[in-house]
């Protein structure tokens, strides 16, 4: 699975160019915090621990790039639970969900 970071997503293609599993992303602006917004994996993909693979390489640019992550997607929330070691990246219970959501709804234009 050779990952694509565009800044916004994390993701992968299959073999016929077409999305297979992608993180989405953003930060939260003046924080080194990144909201993790969505996590997706094709039909074709599913089963195969690619949510798991690619979330996990997620948390590693989160490591690399000295920065928190805001889970706003369910998916990552459960991640988060069943993986402590990532813990310490989580700032959920110090940043307020309506300013993430503020973020996300200016980002889209809305």
């Amino acid at each position: 699975m050779d990952l694509i970071n565009d800044g916004k997503r994390l993701y992968f293609n299959d073999e016929n160019g077409q999305l297979a599993g992608e993180v989405s992303y953003f930060k939260l602006p003046h924080k080194d915090v990144e909201v993790l917004e969505r996590v997706f994996v094709s039909l074709a993909f599913r089963g195969q621990g690619v949510a798991e693979d690619i979330t996990r390489e997620f948390m590693n640019f989160i490591q690399e790039n000295n920065e928190q992550l805001y889970p706003l997607c369910p998916y990552a929330k459960r991640f988060l639970a069943k993986n402590p070691e990532f813990e310490k990246y989580n700032v959920q219970s110090s940043v307020s969900e309506a300013d993430v959501c503020t973020v996300q709804n200016n980002i889209k234009g809305e």
